[in-house]
C-alpha cells in the first residue's frame, strides 16, 4: 500500500481536523471519490482523484446537517448516531452511468429522535447535488439511521438499507429495512423488511 495521504483541505491547512466516516467509491472511468463527515461543522464533503488516488482536488460541500457526531436517540442512548455518509457510483453503462449516490441520516422536522435516511445524487462528478430524498416510507417520527447505499452494476438499480425503529412504539427496537430506486434516486419503491427479529441496543451493556 502507498503511504497515507491527507485529502480534506482543512486538515491540510491545519484549520480543522475533526473528520470521520470516510467512504470511497470508484467511477466508470477509474475516478476515485471519497465522502466524509466533518464532525466539527456538521457537514458532509466529497473530494475526487483522477489519477488513482495520487492527488485530489478541492473539497466540495455536499450538505450541512442538523445532526452532530453523536446524537443520542432511544435506540442508541449510549453510542448515539451521526450523519455517517456512504457513497457509491453507477458503473452499469446505463442511462445513469457515472452518477454518484450518497446516503446519510439527518434530523427530521420533529428533531431528535426523529432521524431520517436521505439520499442525494450527483451527475457531474460531485460538483452539484440533488435535493435530499427521504428513502423510508413509514411517515412517522421514529428513528431511521446508519444507512448504506449500493448500486447494482448490471442494472443501475440503487439499493439502500438502514436500521429502522418504526415498528416499536417506544422507538427503541430496530429492524433492517431495504428500498430500491429504478429512476436514479428520484423516487423509492415501498420499503421491504429484511430482518426476521428486532435488535435492542437501548439498554446499557
Amino acid at each position: 500500500f502507498s503511504a497515507p495521504l491527507t485529502i480534506n483541505d482543512p486538515s491540510i491547512a491545519g484549520t480543522r481536523s475533526g473528520n470521520l466516516f470516510a467512504d470511497p467509491a470508484v467511477g466508470p472511468n477509474g475516478e476515485l471519490y471519497v465522502a466524509w463527515q466533518d464532525i466539527d461543522a456538521n457537514q458532509v464533503w466529497i473530494d475526487a482523484s483522477m489519477d488513482g488516488g495520487l492527488t485530489f482536488g478541492a473539497d466540495v460541500l455536499v450538505t450541512s446537517s442538523a445532526a452532530g457526531f453523536k446524537t443520542l436517540i432511544p435506540a442508541q442512548p449510549d453510542r448515539g448516531v451521526g450523519v455517517m455518509p456512504t457513497l457509491d457510483t453507477d458503473r452499469s453503462g446505463g442511462p445513469n452511468d457515472g452518477r454518484l449516490y450518497l446516503a446519510y441520516s439527518d434530523l427530521g422536522a420533529g428533531g431528535s429522535p426523529d432521524f431520517n435516511v436521505l439520499v442525494r445524487s450527483s451527475s457531474d462528478g460531485g460538483l452539484t447535488w440533488t435535493a435530499p430524498v427521504v428513502v423510508h416510507d413509514d411517515g412517522g417520527t421514529n428513528s431511521q439511521f446508519l444507512p448504506w447505499v449500493d448500486v447494482d452494476q448490471q442494472t443501475g438499480q440503487v439499493v439502500a438499507v438502514w436500521y429502522d425503529a418504526r415498528n416499536d412504539v417506544n422507538n427503541k427496537q430496530v429492524e433492517i429495512f431495504l428500498a430500491v430506486s429504478d429512476d436514479g434516486g428520484a423516487s423509492w419503491k415501498p420499503n421491504l423488511l429484511i430482518s426476521d427479529k428486532p435488535s435492542d441496543m437501548s439498554t446499557d451493556n
